[in-house]
């Protein structure tokens, strides 16, 4: 999870200095970074309770970082795209 965060952010960071997505974009964009860094908190925060967890929750947070990883690494294969098609236009120039 930490590796798909990481990637995201360089993939985020990147689109942000070209300046290519509208405000309402790079708003749900942030929204995904922030809703991936919450996740692998909250998985933290189980990790360390250890024993005292009930696996139903841990079956129910499992389910909810494998969507959340998924969804985020669409959308950083969606992000790096992005910056490849500007680049290759702004090279055509």
């Amino acid at each position: 999870m930490a590796h798909t965060l990481s990637n995201y952010e360089e993939a985020l960071e990147k689109v942000k200095k070209m300046g290519y997505l509208s405000k309402t974009s790079m708003k749900e964009q942030e929204a995904m970074q922030k809703l991936m860094e919450n996740t692998m908190e909250k998985v933290k925060q189980h990790l360390v309770k250890g024993e005292k967890n009930k696996l139903q929750v841990l079956k129910d947070l499992l389910a909810e970082t494998v969507k959340v990883v998924k969804d985020a690494k669409d959308e950083a294969k969606e992000l790096v795209q992005i910056t490849m098609k500007t680049q290759s236009k702004a090279s055509g120039k």
